[in-house]
Order: structure tokens, then C-alpha cells, then sequence
């Protein structure tokens, strides 16, 4: 779909996965690129119907200003009945999601893989976020 990046921060990546809207994003997330990530996900919620998977995996840091910007598209995205789902949670951004109980807000997962498959209701039924 689109890449785009902060210069030597942070890079963020959309592409459409299996009807859901895969956010990659590596680097730093501070208040000098958030304005990139709020944007990736500005789009993402206002495409129709489809959940958000932001995949975490290469993300090394993330202040306050990028959760906020997580929560608030978790939230909106809530509010239409979509779920915005986590992968590759790590590091600081892991003891933050624990710290905050983050995990009330979006959902977290392993891998994208697992994430793709809990947003398909036929391939695990009864299957509900995870923390971890």
C-alpha cells in the first residue's frame, strides 16, 4: 500500500492482509514521528469495516504521545464495533501495555499470524484477545 518514514526514527509501513489493514511500523515513536503513526492510522480507521493489526515487531521505542495515539484509534476504532490488534508487543512497549493495562484497549498477539487468524471466527472458535 504506502511507506513512509521519519528520517532515522521511524518508518511505517500499510498494507491490506487477508480484508484487514496490517500497519508495520519500526523504529521510534516519540513526539517528533507520531504525527506519521496518528496518519497510518487515521487512514486505517477510516476505511470501512475492516480491524487494524499494527505489528510492533521493530518497534524499539514509543513515549507518551504514541500511546495516546494508539489508544485514541483503539477506542474510535471500538466505537464502530472494530478491534485494533497488536503484534510483536516488546520491550518498552511491553512493560508500558502491562504498566497501563493496555491490553483493555487492543488486543495483543504473538505474530501477525495469529492475529490474522483470531479475526477469522471459523478458524478459532471461542478465541478472544490474549495479553501477551
Amino acid at each position: 500500500m504506502s511507506k513512509e518514514a521519519y528520517p532515522d526514527t521511524c518508518s511505517v509501513h500499510l498494507q491490506k492482509m487477508e480484508g484487514s489493514t496490517v500497519i508495520d511500523i519500526a523504529g521510534e515513536i516519540d513526539m517528533a514521528s507520531a504525527p506519521l503513526i496518528a496518519k497510518a492510522l487515521d487512514k486505517a480507521v477510516h476505511e470501512e469495516g475492516a480491524d487494524v493489526v499494527l505489528n510492533a515487531r521493530e518497534l524499539f521505542y514509543i513515549d507518551s504521545s504514541g500511546i495516546q495515539i494508539l489508544v485514541s484509534a483503539g477506542r474510535k476504532l471500538s466505537d464502530e464495533g472494530r478491534r485494533l490488534f497488536v503484534v510483536g508487543c516488546h520491550g518498552i512497549f511491553y512493560k508500558l501495555v502491562q504498566l497501563m493495562r493496555l491490553d483493555r484497549e487492543f488486543c495483543l498477539y504473538p505474530d501477525i499470524k495469529d492475529a490474522l487468524l483470531a479475526l477469522n471466527p471459523d478458524s478459532r472458535p471461542g478465541r478472544e484477545c490474549s495479553s501477551g
